[in-house]
């Protein structure tokens, strides 16, 4: 029997791949929505790293005046660190029954949420950055490793070790 897997970002058409595997085996998720978290903490990762895959507007030179870097979404790292290592202050991974809530829960020392901020940009004219950026390979590989989950199989066989690493042979794994 299929399993349809939806992933549902805001501001994001709606996207769903078929899996095919037994029914049983998602009764519990767990394992597998661990599976995804840890996916998204490597393509927040690489999302910092290539600031947005272009798609974040360069800074201010004003900006780049007060804070001394041109970095893009790094000032004391807490943003980035949220969404990239597991535990970490702000982090959001929490698995409650078949969802996964993944996301970053900061604020300033003033209650200001600039997580908010520079994702959806501001009316002082800052531009939105999206904090999540899900391109097509992302959501097909995040689809293997549930179905090898489903299906009971080595992930290795789908190109998936714990890492996210490339294994060596194997086309089925995007690269970040």
């Amino acid at each position: 029997m299929p399993v349809t897997v939806t992933y549902n970002v805001e501001g994001v058409e709606p996207t769903a791949h078929k899996l095919m595997a037994f029914a049983a085996k998602a009764v519990e998720p767990g394992p597998a929505l661990e599976f995804v978290a840890e996916q998204l903490r490597l393509i927040e990762e690489a999302l910092f790293d290539a600031e947005g895959y272009g798609a974040w507007p360069a800074l201010a030179a004003s900006t780049v005046a007060t804070k001394g870097s041109s970095t893009i979404g790094v000032d004391s790292g807490a943003m980035k660190s949220a969404l990239t290592e597991k535990g970490a202050e702000g982090s959001l991974s929490e698995i409650i029954g078949d969802e996964l809530i993944f996301g970053v829960n900061l604020t300033s020392e003033d209650g200001f949420p600039y997580p908010v901020a520079f994702n959806d940009g501001t009316e002082r004219g800052q531009p939105p950055r999206p904090l999540f950026h899900l391109r097509p390979e992302d959501l097909r590989m995040i689809s293997k490793g549930i179905q090898a989950y489903l299906v009971g199989v080595d992930r290795a066989l789908f190109g998936l070790n714990r890492g996210g690493d490339h294994i060596p042979g194997s086309d089925l794994m995007p690269r970040f």
